[in-house]
């Protein structure tokens, strides 16, 4: 579980870093077409990076393994004092669960709100209206004239090769509402604002992506509005037909409406220059941003690692980083692995009665027959009060000891056999009152 929140709040942050960006220094452009690419891609490796990076190995210094990549095995946390133990404490053992399952479902509920129920209106409008043929610019498309319900009208709008008008209102074929609808038809803004609701639902707790969503939205009529002037439309006439389309009217979110985005924006943008050829170089703001994303989720590999080396033998330990596929704990991940540790450990009655903790950082070997061997301390750092006299030992002692009752693994592959697997992790001693 722990996994699957690294990979959303992962993701969330590299879409707020590149949508941050995007605000500053394009979206003022009249480079639509640009920013609609942009957006556009910045969703999809948000939602890719995490996964693909995860991926690929970077060399690092040796001193620094540890310190890049963020799918590393957890720490666990073990407190001390009063009649609390670490058995007794499952509130840091279930809360990534409990994360997890609220992220789920509200993926769940943001995918019913924002995809489901809006395909479903569309539909229904579909199926109440009536259908006709009209020659839109020389093409021909489907239009359905929808009756008002409720006392709200439909207001025209696009949906993949459908133009949807309100009953009752005359819209020639060669009018700007109906060309405005078939530059979104011939765009393919439908089917590029249905995937985008798709994958902004998979950050629903993140405000940069439904803030992105607003701006491709908003992009979209932009680039329709460009279309139409292109086609050899009157601007000033084009600019009063938006002012007389904005009154009341029912729209859908993952659709077209004419009247859709700010009425100022679109008028500003009609009137603003194309910018000139150096405003591309803005673009360079995405290169820090990948590689940052590159190493806060590749897997290190460290100098000694990336040296050429004889092959792998039968007994030679390997680093995590470098399998193919990662060892499992109980037919699981390595989250339970953590929580078999944190269920097992108890707080030396010799620190809890000094009032002392301290933080160590052990490695082991995972044999490739899945068992465990090699467990040694790494590091051994005192916290809080530090008496001279006393034995900081008992900690590594303590996860020591646990460590290597370790139920057996199933080892790690390498090239297509089993091999020999070493894995660090932390334990912090936490004195508590």
């Amino acid at each position: 579980m722990s996994v699957l929140l690294t990979y959303a709040v992962g993701s969330a942050l590299v879409l707020a870093v590149l949508w941050g960006g995007y605000r500053l220094l394009m979206r003022g452009q009249k480079t639509f077409r640009v920013n609609r690419i942009l957006l556009d891609l910045t969703l999809y490796f948000s939602a890719c990076a995490p996964v693909l990076m995860s991926m690929v190995s970077i060399p690092v210094p040796e001193q620094a393994f540890g310190m890049v990549g963020l799918m590393a095995l957890p720490e666990v946390t073990v407190y001390g004092g009063g009649a609390v133990s670490a058995a007794d404490d499952g509130f840091a053992v279930w809360l990534p669960v409990a994360l997890a399952a609220v992220y789920i479902a509200g993926v769940l509920l943001a995918l019913l709100l924002r995809v489901v129920i809006p395909v479903a209106t569309v539909l229904h409008l579909l199926r109440r209206g009536c259908r006709y043929r009209a020659m839109v610019g020389g093409r021909a498309v489907r239009v359905v004239s929808v009756p008002e319900s409720g006392g709200r009208r439909v207001e025209p709008m696009s949906w993949f090769g459908i133009i949807f008008l309100p009953a009752g209102e005359d819209y020639g074929e060669d009018s700007y509402v109906m060309r405005h609808e078939m530059a979104h038809i011939r765009l393919r803004h439908s089917f590029l604002l249905l995937q985008a609701s798709l994958l902004v639902c998979l950050q629903w707790f993140n405000p940069a992506a439904w803030l992105l969503l607003r701006d491709l939205r908003q992009n979209c009529e932009f680039e329709a509005d460009d279309e139409v002037l292109s086609s050899g439309a009157d601007s000033k006439g084009y600019q009063r037909s938006l002012v007389g389309q904005a009154a009341r009217g029912m729209a859908v979110s993952i659709a077209n409406p004419f009247r859709n985005s700010s009425l100022y924006r679109r008028i500003v943008m009609i009137q603003k220059a194309v910018p000139g050829p150096k405003v591309y170089a803005r673009l360079l703001y995405v290169l820090p941003v990948a590689f940052v994303s590159a190493v806060l989720f590749a897997r290190p590999l460290t100098a000694s690692q990336t040296l050429p080396a004889e092959p792998v033998s039968d007994t030679a330990p390997v680093s995590m980083a470098m399998v193919d596929q990662l060892p499992g704990f109980m037919d699981g991940s390595t989250d339970e692995f953590v929580r078999w540790v944190y269920s097992a450990i108890e707080y030396p009655a010799s620190a809890r009665e000094a009032g002392v903790g301290a933080r160590v950082l052990v490695s082991f070997i995972i044999r490739s027959n899945g068992e465990v061997s090699d467990v040694r301390t790494l590091e051994l750092e005192p916290k809080g009060n530090v008496p001279g006299d006393f034995d900081y030992s008992v900690f590594s002692d303590a996860v020591i000891d646990v460590v290597k009752q370790s139920p057996r693994w199933t080892p790690g592959i390498m090239d297509g056999k089993p091999v020999n697997v070493t894995y660090s992790f932390p334990v912090s001693f936490i004195t508590r009152i």
